[in-house]
Parts: C-alpha cells; sequence; structure tokens
C-alpha cells in the first residue's frame, strides 16, 4: 500500500479515527497492529521478515545493556548484526539467484526452473533494519537504556507512516512520543494534512510527469545521443529529489496527523555550496547513519594516518553507501564519486578560502552552488542507469549532435509530453525550489499560517486542482522503495 494508492486514502482516516477513539494506554496496539496491516498488504509473508528483526533486536539489545560482562556483550551484539545484515544482503543482492544459476549450470540434465531460487526484495527491508541496527548500536554504546516493552519497541520499528522509505528514526527521539501518545489536535491535523498534500503535489505532479520523459531516454540510451542526455540528467536530479521528498512529507505528514513528530529529511540539499554540505542536507537520517555508525568509527581508527586515512575512511563509507542502494557497479562507481568529491574538497579547502577573497564571496558562492549541482547531476548518471556500460556510453554521447533530431523531438511527444508539458515541468520545478526555499526556517504549516486568508485558500485549490487535473494518477512506486 503506497501513500498515493487508494487504499490508503481509506486506510489512513480509519487509522487515525481509531488511535483517537481509544483511550491513550492502549494506542499503541492499534497502531502496531495498523502498521503490520499496512506492510502485509505488500507480501504477507514478508511480515515474518519484520517480525523476526524485531524479536532479534529486542533481545539482543537486552543482552547487552550495561553491566553485562563484555563477553556476552560483544556475542550479542554481533551475532545480531551478522543475522539482520546477513538477511538484508541475502535479499538485496539477490545471493539465491547466484545459487540458482549455479545449480543450473551443475545440475545438468536435471529440470532446475531457472531463477527459481530468485527473491523479491522486501519493501522498507534496508530502511527498518538501520533503525532497528541503529538502536542495537546505541544501546551497545550506552546512549540510551534498552525499551522493555516489546509492543512499543515493535512500534518504534514497525510505525507505517517511515516503515518504507524512512525517515530513520532515532529511538531517543521517537519512543518517548510512541509512549507518550498524543491526544488529537487541530493544529496537528492540519499541519499535517497539508504537508501530505505538498508531498503528494512534489511526487503526481512533479516526478512522476518528468520520469515521462526521463524513463524514455535513460530506459534506451543506444537509441539516443546528444545534448538531450544533458537535459534528461538535470531532470532526473529534481524527479528524484521530488520523489523522495515527496514521500518524506507525506510520511511526516501522516505521523503529525497522529501526533508524532519524525526527523527532517532534505534541507534544501540543491542550494548546497559542496558535496559535504549537500549531504548534511541530502537524506540527512540515512547519510547520518553513515555517518554516526560507520564514518566515525573507521575515522577514529584510521587517524593514525592522517589526512589519506581520513580520506580513506570516506571513500569506504560512501563505496558502501553506493553499494547499500544496490549490487551493480554503477552504484558503487556512484558512491565513490561521492567520497572522492569530499576528499578533494578537504584536500583543498584552504585554497577554497583563498580563491573566495579574490573573486568576491557572492561569485564564489554562486559557482560553488552551480559545481555542487552539476557534480550530483553527473554522478546521478551512474544512479539511474541499469550499468556502467550506459552510463559511460551517455557521458560519451551527450555534448555531441545528435544523429536524428526527430527521434529526439519524439521523447517530447510521447506520452503527451509535449512542449507545452515541458514548459509546465519546468514552471513547477521553479515553483518547488522557490516556496521550499521561502520555508528554510519553518515548518511548511507555520510558514503557510503566516498568509492571508486569501492566499491560504488559493494555495488550497492549487494543489487540488494541479494533483487532479495534471498527477500522474497511475500509482507509481516511490524511487526508494526498491532500495
Amino acid at each position: 500500500m503506497a501513500f498515493n494508492s487508494f487504499q490508503f486514502l481509506l486506510f489512513f482516516p480509519a487509522a487515525v479515527i481509531l488511535n483517537y477513539l481509544l483511550p491513550a494506554r492502549h494506542r499503541w496496539k492499534l497502531l502496531l497492529s495498523a502498521s503490520y496491516f499496512f506492510y502485509m498488504c505488500w507480501n504477507p509473508i514478508y511480515a515474518l521478515l519484520l517480525l523476526a528483526s524485531t524479536i532479534s533486536v529486542y533481545n539482543a539489545a537486552l543482552a547487552i545493556e550495561p553491566p553485562s560482562p563484555e563477553i556476552r556483550r560483544k556475542a550479542a551484539l554481533f551475532s545480531c548484526l551478522t543475522v539482520n545484515l546477513g538477511i538484508l544482503s541475502l535479499f538485496k543482492y539477490d545471493i539465491f539467484s547466484d545459487l540458482d544459476s549455479w545449480l543450473w549450470w551443475t545440475l545438468d540434465g536435471i529440470p532446475v526452473p531457472e531463477h527459481a531460487l530468485s527473491l523479491i526484495m522486501p519493501v522498507g527491508l534496508s530502511f527498518y533494519t538501520f533503525q532497528a541496527l541503529g538502536y542495537l548500536l546505541d544501546v551497545y554504546r550506552g546512549k540510551i537504556r534498552a525499551e522493555r516493552h516489546f509492543g512499543i519497541f515493535a512500534l518504534f520499528v514497525s510505525f507505517f507512516p517511515q516503515l518504507l522509505s524512512g525517515p530513520i528514526g532515532r529511538a531517543q527521539a521517537l519512543i518517548p512520543q510512541l509512549v507518550s501518545s498524543p491526544d488529537f489536535s487541530c493544529k496537528n491535523a492540519c499541519h499535517g494534512i497539508l504537508l501530505m498534500s505538498w508531498g503528494l503535489f512534489k511526487k503526481v505532479v512533479v516526478a512522476d510527469r518528468i520520469s515521462l520523459f526521463v524513463s524514455y531516454y535513460f530506459d534506451t540510451p543506444e537509441t539516443f545521443s546528444g545534448p538531450v542526455f544533458i537535459l534528461a540528467a538535470i531532470l532526473y536530479a529534481f524527479q528524484l529529489y521530488c520523489d523522495l521528498s515527496g514521500y518524506t512529507d507525506m510520511a511526516r505528514g501522516a505521523a503529525r496527523v497522529l501526533g508524532i513528530s519524525l526527523a527532517v529529511n532534505f534541507r534544501l540539499p540543491y542550494f548546497s555550496a559542496s558535496i559535504s554540505e549537500f549531504w548534511r542536507r541530502w537524506h540527512v537520517t540515512l547519510s547520518s547513519w553513515f555517518f554516526d555508525y560507520l564514518y566515525t568509527p573507521l575515522a577514529v581508527r584510521l587517524r593514525g594516518l592522517g589526512t589519506p586515512g581520513i580520506s580513506l575512511a570516506l571513500l569506504i563509507t560512501f563505496a558502501l553507501c553506493g553499494i547499500w542502494h544496490g549490487g551493480g557497479w554503477n552504484f558503487l562507481i556512484f558512491g565513490l564519486l561521492q567520497g572522492l568529491a569530499l576528499s578533494f574538497e578537504m584536500l583543498f579547502r584552504k585554497k577554497g578560502r583563498k580563491i573566495s577573497k579574490l573573486i568576491g564571496a557572492r561569485i564564489y558562492s554562486l559557482l560553488s552552488k552551480t559545481l555542487t549541482f552539476c557534480y550530483w547531476t553527473f554522478s546521478l548518471i551512474f544512479f539511474r542507469t541499469g550499468s556502467p556500460g550506459d552510463a559511460f556510453h551517455i557521458i560519451r554521447t551527450m555534448f555531441l549532435l545528435p544523429d536524428d533530431a526527430r527521434r529526439v523531438l519524439l521523447g517530447f511527444n510521447r506520452y503527451n509530453f509535449g512542449n507545452w508539458d515541458f514548459f509546465l515541468v519546468l514552471a513547477m520545478i521553479c515553483f518547488v525550489l522557490v516556496l521550499e526555499r521561502r520555508q528554510a526556517e519553518k515548518e511548511l504549516g507555520e510558514f503557510y499560517g503566516t498568509w492571508k486568508a486569501w492566499c491560504r485558500w488559493t494555495f488550497c485549490y492549487f494543489l487540488l486542482f494541479a494533483i487532479v487535473s495534471y498527477g500522474v494518477m497511475d500509482e507509481q512506486l516511490f524511487i526508494y522503495f526498491q532500495f
């Protein structure tokens, strides 16, 4: 069940009404049941994986909490990490598919159906595994106490607004809210519904509309050549942002209606003046997870090597971050490009300050933001294509004149993506950037509250009109569901 589906339109109001009708002490039971029902709508069997992960982390956290003996703590920690990361690897990298190929080759003459052992990646597996393991590591480090109430802990792992694509919550922020179970608030409901509407607008009006154009070129790159790939890459950068941040807005809005505050996941990443600043603004809960639980321990161990050691820690962290998105070489190259850029910025930070003094801070800032966006867009070519070969073909040909201009025009007209649609999409992108820039210091609901009444109503009618009349309503899945 996706946020942009008809089923969710029925499920969510029912969950909210029943939640507030119940006494506060029983609401966790309703939310836990609703979360598992929400997840089982994808595939009931995979709810067992969610339950198994929850049970293993819950028991391991109780075992590793101080003052348990150090040997017991380490044994419980590493066994739990191995089990959960092993399950994640089995599904994410389709190890059974390789075993299937091996059987096909070994058992010559015995009918083994091709891809019989291949597995379908359970939606949300990466996100709830990372959330649960982050909690486990925090308990091991003594930053938080282990949660004794199994039901509350199970709800922390499976809370449905964030279950499928984050934001990845931290136990110290989320569990107290689930325990307190706040009462209904008109302000929370209005702000939450507004945020959900804004996220739906970004998803179905901007991201899904752009995907009609981008997919046409990226799915068959060998068919085209020329600068149209530059345009497709730039549009894909905005598609990815509106898709993922749209999901986050809808998740935070749904939780807000229930009185729960989830972490902010995006802080205007396309206004960043460096790649390091970009990763502090992009998918914040995932990048902070990698920073806290992977980069920091690595950097501490390698700091004896000086600057090369820190660079190595960055490269390893972002290589693993790239592989987290998938097992292809293109994802590894995507991750390494991020690590290389961060290492370069660290090595040449002083020279950057000198150049800033030489040409002026404002010009330097503008050039830095432009360069950061271009570098990110370039790296996304590896992220979007299915293989490094396709990515290198696009990079090699994107600055050449197209062989056949007629095929390029076909891309605009396919799926009714005419010239006016193209300019309308550009206008929508500008609208999203301007509005989010204006609300940088405030939540959308608070920013909206500062407007005059006619402006608020116009905004609401505009969102409704755009979603109904221009949204792509074929329930396209969010991009990060595949990760």
